[in-house]
């Protein structure tokens, strides 16, 4: 029950049932009730003592140091027709921070991450699509300037591209490096005749992983620098052979002193992401 009653001016009485909880990501949070007189309440002194970023130890001498990376994240006032307020007071922080090791890009042995997998699908254009991997350059090459509007399609047989050199129609078609014209077979006759569509894309599946963890400081240069770099997350994402991962998400999110990480890696195409752009020194 409350503890109202014989609340002298700069009285502040807390209450019963303090429990302080760590969350699955290593994160710890915890409220308390206090009781006053509004008076009290409203004056300078108890404003600053629960002003938020203030450690507990501080707003509530009663609680064990132990609980010191406490601070106050939030508060509700509620005043009373007793002339009280009941203020309520929320905590949050964390007794570690989350990267460490060589550099400052490693998870600390106190960080206790949650891993999260989820398959998506993207548009990619169709020169990342595995049909198109397998042609042969020259009809690559063929199908690329009629994707771009560079060439197009023979009227009189569609399974070869180029372009109108004079006023009577005088159709030049495209060559290769041995100047032999480059006919369009199979495969690259469908991508033909969607690009004739107006498609040049199509939606491929990708997985992402995340790592979602809490602790006292965010995201640290070498994490940040790590942005759109082939790297194997940790926990344990899937391997697949000819795949690679690359960290394409970092954020952050900040409660008190209390902060929330979250990394993403997504997997490449079947060939893997290219080493050679990104690859960094």
């Amino acid at each position: 029950m409350p503890t109202v009653f014989n609340l002298l001016a700069g009285d502040v009485v807390p209450q019963m049932g303090f429990s302080p909880t760590q969350n699955q990501n290593g994160g710890w949070q915890a409220s308390r009730d206090y009781y006053m007189l509004a008076s009290t309440w409203e004056g300078a002194t108890v404003q600053n003592r629960f002003s938020r970023g203030t450690p507990i130890t501080t707003a509530d001498p009663s609680v064990s140091s132990v609980y010191g990376f406490l601070t106050i994240e939030s508060k509700v006032a509620s005043y009373e027709d007793s002339g009280t307020v009941r203020l309520t007071v929320n905590y949050t922080g964390s007794a570690s921070a989350q990267f460490g090791g060589d550099g400052g890009g490693d998870l600390t042995l106190e960080a206790l991450p949650v891993y999260r997998m989820e398959g998506r699908l993207r548009e990619l254009p169709f020169s990342q699509h595995p049909k198109w991997k397998v042609l042969p350059d020259s009809q690559k090459y063929a199908l690329g300037l009629l994707v771009d509007g560079h060439v197009i399609r023979d009227s009189q047989d569609t399974s070869y591209v180029g372009i109108i050199v004079d006023e009577d129609g005088l159709f030049l078609r495209t060559s290769d490096v041995n100047d032999n014209d480059i006919q369009l077979t199979g495969d690259a006759l469908e991508f033909a005749d969607r690009i004739g569509e107006g498609q040049s894309t199509w939606e491929a599946p990708t997985l992402t992983w995340t790592e979602t963890t809490q602790g006292n400081q965010g995201l640290t240069p070498p994490q940040i620098g790590k942005l759109g770099e082939i790297s194997t997350p940790r926990g344990n994402p899937p391997t697949i052979p000819g795949y690679n991962w690359m960290l394409t998400g970092a954020s952050q999110e900040q409660k008190g002193e209390l902060y929330q990480t979250t990394l993403e890696w997504t997997l490449s195409p079947p060939d893997g992401h290219d080493a050679f752009l990104y690859t960094f020194t």
